[in-house]
């Protein structure tokens, strides 16, 4: 983006006020493709990438698997209820029937984020308490020796009701971890036994760096090159 930005600004020192402008122009329409350039982002319409995973802490403690999974909803059984379209990953408790064990975890892929201000997580959810007994986190790591930290946690109803597809929208700041190797689990665990509960449905996970130097000074110039023109 620097190089972009130094072409632009040797373009309008040394050519014509016209040349000038349309290497403005041509910076106003590139820097709108810099400014949405996600670092993640996972719609879950062709199910649960091979680039994410699934933990199962229940079976690492107990030497026995949780009695569910990290799946995908289903328009038969359970739609997707956050408010977004097609799929969404989802953990069905409710499934248990008469009760089980589960403590399941779904990771996100590794993330480089850059060393700037601004980063994000978000996401839209709909996640089903069952009087205040399981829990739904959003937990984050960094390098893979790190320990995980609870960036938020939910042990009541998120969303507008059980089965409605009116789900809640959440933005987590990331500047914390600015310039690290993170990756991100959306942890689902009743600590109780003889679980069962209802279900947490995750969508459109993102995460989104802030518009960066380069972006910014395209648009600067892009701006400027218009203004020396009208002159």
């Amino acid at each position: 983006m620097k190089n972009a930005c130094r072409a632009v600004r040797d373009g309008c020192a040394h050519r014509s006020h016209l040349r000038c402008a349309s290497l403005g122009a041509l910076a106003l329409l590139a820097a709108p493709a810099l400014l949405q350039a996600d670092l993640l982002h996972e719609n879950f319409d062709g199910g649960i990438p091979p680039s994410w995973s699934v933990e199962d802490y229940h079976l690492a403690k107990f030497d026995t698997p949780s009695s569910i999974s990290w799946g995908m909803t289903n328009p038969a059984t359970y739609a997707n209820y956050t408010g977004g379209s097609g799929g969404a990953a989802m953990a069905d408790s409710d499934s248990l029937g008469d009760g089980g064990e589960y403590d399941i975890a779904l990771l996100t892929p590794w993330i480089s984020l850059p060393n700037e201000p601004g980063l994000s997580l978000s996401f839209i959810s709909n996640y089903q308490n069952m009087a205040n007994s399981d829990f739904a986190d959003v937990d984050i790591r960094v390098g893979a020796h790190g320990i995980w930290t609870t960036l938020q946690s939910w042990n009541e109803d998120h969303g507008d009701s059980f089965r409605q597809p009116i789900g809640e929208a959440v933005t987590l700041p990331l500047d914390a971890y600015a310039g690290s190797d993170v990756q991100f689990r959306f942890h689902y665990y009743d600590p109780n036994v003889n679980d069962w509960n209802w279900y947490w449905q995750v969508d459109n996970v993102v995460v989104t760096p802030a518009p960066g130097a380069g972006a910014l000074a395209l648009m600067a110039t892009g701006l400027l090159a218009r203004r020396r023109r009208r002159n």
